[in-house]
């Protein structure tokens, strides 16, 4: 039952910051190969053990195209994605913040 419990609970967190997600691996992997969406899928399977949907990743991907964080070009038949100056600035703003799960946990705490 508690695995249960925190498996539902890692799909939430993932589907919540799927854009953080986004935006952190972009930044780590920019520079070493290009990233797709596919890639994302495979990097939120491998790291936390679920499957998205290729919906749920393109809606977030085309979003924050939309919002200015990342842009996309074509290479071949694939989309290649890369973080623009305002994404740059937004992950070291989250960087800086300190925000991290045990400071949100508490804050979100009843106690």
């Amino acid at each position: 039952m508690e695995e249960d419990f925190l498996s539902k609970l890692t799909r939430r967190m993932v589907n919540a910051f799927m854009d953080i997600i986004i935006l952190s691996k972009l930044e780590i992997t920019e520079r070493e190969s290009e990233v797709t969406g596919y890639n994302l899928m495979k990097l939120i399977n491998k790291k936390f053990n679920i499957l998205v949907g290729t919906g749920t990743v393109y809606a977030v991907l085309y979003s924050m195209e939309r919002k200015g964080l990342i842009c996309s070009s074509l290479k071949g038949r694939r989309r290649i994605y890369k973080l623009t100056d305002q994404g740059e600035q937004v992950i070291q703003s989250l960087s800086a913040s300190n925000l991290t799960s045990s400071n949100l946990i508490e804050a979100l705490s009843l106690n």
